[in-house]
């Protein structure tokens, strides 16, 4: 399977399977791109019927080396047959900020606001004891919305998992995204005893974040986050610097400035140097690392010098290295680092 698209000026084709990026000129990204929709290849307008044979000979030879439109890959067999080790319960369909982006449409996904009742959660604890076979160490994601706001049955779900555990000689990590703004002390000594991992989401500094993620009320959540985070004990490492421009197509030279003083006529574009070696050093002891996103427009030179500090310090470090995401992937695999990352998604 492929998939065409377009970044800026650049003509890229994916091969869906392995995750490699292609860059084709125009005359071959229509082509592909009529494959793709099912359409005659031999109808794009200004080729000639010569013209789309040579690319449609250029694309079967690449695919013959196995290096574009690469077959699905089959799982491999497990002795006993498949297990089930995961599980990611929505215990909120719902949420307690209003992100602009948001993809469920603010928690109601397009529907009903309503939240996982306890018998839900413990038919799923009971279905992956059942289906986990011979593994002992499962994982159960605490998920929305935001799942705070299904406090009570958040409790019922990790104690009856406890129970089950304990009955099966297994081990359940549990684990939680938050926003954070609904934390309280209860909640908080609950987390920090039960949680194997907590997620936190944060859109970067301050003006930007409440821009993005306003509550309910409409009022930033920046403040309200930041200072609850920290009560949970994590360290938050956010950009001092940035690489900035005026544009990603300008041709002027990228500046430096500091992240909390970037001119209004300017754009980040790029983690600055002060940041790399910032992130570099919070990285020196991590025993596994989960990294969701570039650094900067990696696909410009002059703005990929944070993404490949990053790719540098996890091919480096003595831990488990978890890569996610389709730029990020493409990022590790084109600087030449994916053969020394744990796992890439």
């Amino acid at each position: 399977m492929i998939h065409t698209f377009r970044f800026h000026d650049l003509n890229i084709v994916l091969d869906v399977e392995s995750g490699a990026l292609h860059l084709i000129d125009a005359d071959a990204f229509a082509v592909l791109s009529a494959l793709e929709r099912g359409d005659d290849p031999y109808a794009c307008a200004g080729l000639a019927r010569g013209e789309v044979e040579e690319i449609l000979n250029e694309f079967a030879a690449l695919r013959d080396q196995g290096l574009i439109d690469t077959p699905e890959q089959e799982a491999p067999a497990v002795a006993g047959g498949s297990v089930i080790k995961s599980l990611c319960l929505h215990v909120a369909h719902d949420c307690n900020l209003r992100c602009k982006y948001c993809f469920a449409a603010t928690g109601e996904f397009h529907g009903a606001r309503m939240l996982m009742p306890a018998s839900v959660g413990r038919a799923a604890i009971d279905f992956l004891m059942a289906h986990s076979g011979a593994r002992r160490h499962l994982e159960v994601d605490l998920f929305g919305g935001e799942p705070l706001m299904n406090f009570g049955v958040c409790r019922e779900i990790v104690a009856y998992g406890r129970e089950q555990e304990a009955r099966f000689g297994k081990r359940i990590n549990f684990t939680m995204t938050t926003n954070c703004v609904a934390l309280d002390d209860e909640k908080i000594d609950f987390l920090n005893r039960e949680m194997h991992n907590i997620v936190i989401s944060l859109d970067g500094r301050r003006e930007v974040h409440d821009a993005l993620r306003p509550t309910a009320a409409g009022g930033g959540s920046y403040d309200i986050i930041l200072n609850k985070a920290k009560r949970l004990g994590v360290s938050l490492y956010l950009p001092v610097d940035a690489v900035c421009n005026t544009s990603v197509d300008s041709t002027a030279d990228p500046q430096v400035f500091p992240a909390d003083d970037i001119p209004d006529d300017m754009m980040g574009l790029d983690i600055g140097p002060k940041t790399r070696e910032l992130f570099k050093q919070a990285l020196a002891s991590a025993k596994t690392v989960v990294w969701n996103g570039p650094m900067g427009v990696f696909e410009d030179e002059r703005y990929a010098g944070g993404t490949r500090s990053m790719v540098e310090v996890l091919a480096n470090l003595d831990a488990v290295t978890v890569i996610g995401g389709g730029d990020s992937a493409a990022a590790a695999t084109q600087m030449g680092y994916a053969d020394r990352i744990t796992h890439i998604s």
